[in-house]
């Protein structure tokens, strides 16, 4: 019993280092100007690109005034009623299912966001 504990204490161990190494890098609002915040307008506007080995995507509304992002990838670009709400102010972290490709657009009057992708 002991020996098997201390053996699966160490494939745990290993399988924990092995994913916190995965993710070394964090990209910074790709798609802004100069890696400024994203203007978020009356269109949707693409924060990140599908990149299937990207870790995680962060999401911030940096404006003033509300917007709705969405996985272009499996759920169709994002309306002004349809997508996940990010009031002024509000930020997600999506793990592992931020895969595809995200747009944001505004809800009344433009916004923007701050966007960092954990790629490996």
């Amino acid at each position: 019993m002991q020996r098997w504990l201390a053996g699966s204490l160490m494939l745990i161990l290993v399988c924990a280092t092995a994913e916190a190494q995965t993710c070394r890098k964090e990209k910074t609002n790709q798609l802004g100007t100069a890696g400024a915040d994203i203007t978020i307008s009356s269109s949707a506007v693409t924060i990140a690109n599908r990149n299937t080995s990207r870790c995680s995507l962060y999401i911030h509304n940096s404006g003033a005034n509300s917007m709705r992002c969405r996985d272009v990838t499996n759920d169709g670009a994002p309306t002004s009623t349809a997508g996940i709400l990010f009031e002024s102010g509000d930020e997600k972290t999506i793990v592992d299912t931020g895969q595809g490709v995200w747009q944001c657009i505004r809800v009344t009057s433009d916004t923007s966001a701050n966007v960092s992708e954990s790629l490996p």
